[in-house]
């Protein structure tokens, strides 16, 4: 970095918390903007000027973080911003936000307890729902009369999540999970 011409500090790239606050840009309305570096790992490889980026070998490329590039995939095929927005829970420690129709989005800035909160949603009971995140592995929800549904979201410490989700969790219907989003290397 070149601290001169920064107008404020840089927040480090690695902080676990990021995905967090990735997960709140991408569920609010308007076009999110994804920094760089917060995307793409360099700095820490030695190859931030010497890279290859039509490579994909993390020490001659540009190795992409996981957990943002599942938040843009979640957001694009999702379609989270064609749902109204609502706001069925919100505490200290957990706040849901739902596109209505679309998707539900856990977020926590909790380090090592998983959130798991009872809320209604938009969604017609039967719907069956999936963390798209991955954060809870293969299982699903259904949502219960009155569209209730259990929402449950990892912690930030990643040593505590084997799927290395951070912080959030994506809940949508069952079925859209056909399309892969990956950038395109010209090789």
């Amino acid at each position: 970095w070149n601290a001169a011409s920064e107008l404020s500090p840089h927040i480090e790239p690695n902080e676990p918390r990021m995905p967090t606050a990735y997960a709140v840009v991408m569920s609010l309305d308007g076009n999110p903007q994804i920094f760089f570096e917060d995307l793409f790992n360099l700095g820490y490889n030695g190859n931030r000027y010497v890279h290859d980026p039509k490579s994909s070998d993390p020490f001659l490329g540009i190795e992409m973080r996981d957990d943002i590039v599942n938040l843009i995939w979640c957001h694009q095929n999702l379609e989270f911003k064609d749902g109204a927005y609502m706001v069925p829970h919100q505490s200290a420690d957990y706040l849901i936000i739902e596109r209505a129709g679309k998707a539900v989005i856990g977020i926590t800035d909790n380090w090592n307890t998983w959130q798991l909160q009872n809320v209604s949603t938009s969604f017609a009971p039967g719907t069956v729902l999936k963390d798209y995140s991955g954060a809870n592995g293969t299982a699903t929800v259904t949502v219960a009369a009155g569209g209730f549904v259990n929402i449950n979201t990892p912690p930030v410490d990643p040593s505590l999540n084997i799927a290395g989700r951070h912080g959030y969790s994506v809940w949508a219907p069952i079925g859209q999970d056909a399309d892969a989003y990956c950038p395109p290397r010209n090789t």
